[in-house]
């Protein structure tokens, strides 16, 4: 196996396939091309959507759950040609079938594994929270998908850099410096598409989402917006 030094970690997240921004395959090809250095890529979860799976109203005329899952394989394989190693949050909309599956009273051992329904590759590894050690510094930067306290509560409460998913409308960073170092509270933002059915419940609201990623280099947090990188 592979041994990383996480000195450049790519991460990414919240791409909702196969509703994802148009751009988004466009935009990690641009970050490997500017970035050969990346050593590791973690997802921030909320792979798929989801949405015929969800306990909200949907929209009419919505894609069947059949139409919308071979959507969302054929954008697994895509993105398993330019990551067969990631590193993957657990997260709600990765969970909607088997939460779906508990409400009918149907245990999540007979149902098919996730990892079989999508088509992930071998090298995908799921986490409910990640913590990895940059060898160059030894410091450490923990991952999950989202916490019930704002991000940098969150690192201060966990005494180190903290990188979170889920709000598609925070893309940023902020740091706080105790006795000996200073850590980091990362919003990672997302590659949800602003349209579709998925989203239409904030076609009211004037906070759209912020497509972008982050690239952490030996630790240090640096924001990738999408339009900083594709014209």
């Amino acid at each position: 196996m592979k041994r990383h030094n996480n000195d450049h970690i790519l991460v990414f997240g919240d791409t909702h396939f196969p509703y994802h921004h148009p751009d988004t395959f466009e935009f990690l090809d641009a970050l490997l091309d500017l970035y050969p250095e990346i050593d590791r890529v973690v997802h921030m979860g909320d792979l798929l959507d989801q949405y015929c799976f969800s306990s909200y109203p949907k929209v009419p005329n919505a894609d069947v759950p059949n139409k919308e899952i071979e959507a969302a394989r054929q954008c697994i394989r895509e993105l398993a040609k330019r990551f067969p190693n990631l590193e993957i949050m657990a997260s709600n909309h990765d969970d909607r079938l088997y939460k779906k599956g508990t409400q009918a009273g149907i245990p999540k051992e007979i149902l098919l594994p996730y990892e079989q329904l999508i088509g992930s590759p071998r090298g995908w590894r799921w986490h409910k929270d990640l913590t990895l050690t940059v060898d160059s510094t030894r410091e450490k930067v923990h991952f999950r998908h989202t916490t019930a306290e704002m991000t940098l509560n969150a690192a201060r409460s966990l005494g180190c850099t903290t990188v979170l998913g889920h709000s598609h409308n925070r893309f940023g960073v902020q740091a706080t410096k105790g006795p000996n170092k200073l850590i980091y509270g990362v919003d990672a933002g997302c590659l949800i598409s602003d349209k579709g059915s998925p989203y239409a419940y904030n076609k009211g609201s004037v906070t759209r989402p912020v497509h972008g990623c982050v690239l952490l280099v030996r630790g240090v947090p640096y924001l990738m917006p999408m339009r900083s990188v594709l014209p």
